[in-house]
């Protein structure tokens, strides 16, 4: 569902998740987003999938090092089922009922965009792994930052950063993976924020600021 002015959140939990492709700028978002955040004294937890546990860590390694082991893609959305169902029991379950603002850096979104969309396995069978391992905790919102993968994976490029494995993939691969994104922005009842990362890292981040801002004031935490 885009969001416009009329939207409500679903739950309004506390739950922000940030997907995009490749080189979108995700990692500089959250940094801001962090930023803001615990300078308003605002309790919260910033986290990543793959990684974002310590069983998680060793997926990281498999999934996105260049020279491991070769596996086919259903392999491979289950290891990312396995460390989401890790992630949602051990870190974000908690966190937000401790009260705390949870950010993290893709979620099931990305497997459906990767493994099926990239992958090409059946949507219907990667969104039925991807409801287990989520275990009913979905994000109040998804910040979907949307540009031309090639110019992501360019940016990425340029810039000295952790190896990611799916950036060897053909811009086809790519190319599918931003139409999954943007057709789940449509279609999925999930509150969808779709910014334009080409613009400045100011404006993208005064964007994203705004719905975040927005969820804070209606989930009853402390307001920026």
């Amino acid at each position: 569902m885009l969001i416009d002015d009329t939207f409500q959140f679903s739950n309004s939990r506390g739950f922000v998740v940030i997907e995009g492709v490749n080189g979108a700028g995700k990692s500089t978002l959250l940094s801001h987003l962090e930023r803001v955040l615990v300078e308003s004294q605002i309790p919260t937890l910033i986290t990543r999938q793959p990684g974002g546990t310590a069983l998680g860590k060793l997926l990281r390694s498999v999934l996105l090092e260049s020279e491991g082991a070769a596996r086919t893609p259903l392999a491979e959305l289950f290891l990312f089922a396995a460390d989401r169902a890790q992630h949602v029991s051990e870190v974000i379950l908690p966190a937000l009922r401790a009260g705390k603002l949870v950010l993290c850096d893709r979620y099931s979104f990305s497997t459906e965009a990767f493994q099926g969309y990239g992958r090409e396995l059946d949507l219907d069978g990667v969104r039925q792994v991807n409801e287990i391992a989520v275990q009913g905790c979905y994000p109040d919102v998804v910040i979907l930052l949307d540009m031309d993968p090639a110019a992501g994976l360019k940016r990425n490029a340029s810039e000295p950063r952790e190896h990611d494995s799916f950036e060897d993939e053909e811009l086809s691969f790519h190319t599918r993976l931003r139409r999954g994104f943007l057709q789940m922005a449509e279609d999925l009842p999930i509150p969808f924020l779709v910014i334009d990362a080409t613009q400045t890292r100011e404006k993208v981040a005064q964007q994203a600021t705004a719905v975040v801002q927005k969820l804070l004031k209606e989930s009853k935490h402390l307001v920026l």
